[in-house]
């Protein structure tokens, strides 16, 4: 690393952390939602995360807040957009190949990420290890198109591998619990809490 670089500083969260990874291994084969208020923080947190319980690795984060003036959300939440990411990101790290870019209807996209996320499971399965896949800011869908919204939430298989936990992040899990139906609950649903009042200061 070259030293005349600064790396830009992250305020800690080190006690929920352990939360955080606790929560994981306790909801394997689920998806958790992770809220808290805008500005929080959650962006950071998902983009950044490192586990510090071994058995646990963070798969990718796909995030419509971070570079969002760069590549605009409406983009990123077409259901063609984020199935040719994650076949991909899978592929890299199952075959280190890029995989094949899709074009299929979105009944055959949803077929096409059930097989990607397996094939993931079965990946980490094999490794011994839980993935984790963070999807950041689907609020921002929300704001630009609800049916947008339901078409991309509507992807995500009913049921996910055990070797596996998808995180999506909003402000508010209520808001989207409707959306979301059976693939996620109440008691699945972590908040993300504010940084202590001595830390903040430090990094400001």
């Amino acid at each position: 690393i070259d030293k005349a670089v600064e790396i830009p500083k992250l305020a800690p969260r080190t006690e929920f952390n352990t939360i955080f990874d606790e929560f994981l291994i306790s909801n394997t084969g689920k998806y958790i939602f992770l809220e808290g208020a805008h500005g929080i923080g959650k962006s950071t947190f998902c983009g950044n995360y490192r586990a510090q319980n071994p058995s646990i690795e963070n798969f990718n984060t796909y995030s419509f807040t971070h570079n969002r003036d760069l590549i605009n959300v409406a983009h990123l939440a077409q259901p063609v957009e984020f199935v040719n990411w994650l076949n991909m990101q899978v592929s890299m790290l199952v075959n280190g190949s890029s995989g094949v870019a899709l074009k299929d209807e979105y009944a055959q996209l949803i077929k096409e990420t059930q097989n990607v996320i397996q094939a993931l499971g079965q990946y980490y399965s094999s490794i011994n290890k839980i993935g984790v896949l963070f999807i950041d800011g689907i609020d921002e869908i929300d704001k630009y198109d609800r049916e947008l919204l339901k078409k991309f939430l509507g992807l995500l298989p009913q049921v996910i591998p055990s070797s596996l936990v998808i995180v999506l992040s909003a402000p508010s899990y209520t808001q989207y619990s409707a959306l979301l139906g059976n693939k996620l609950r109440q008691e699945t649903s972590i908040t993300l809490p504010s940084l202590p009042y001595e830390i903040t200061q430090q990094f400001c």
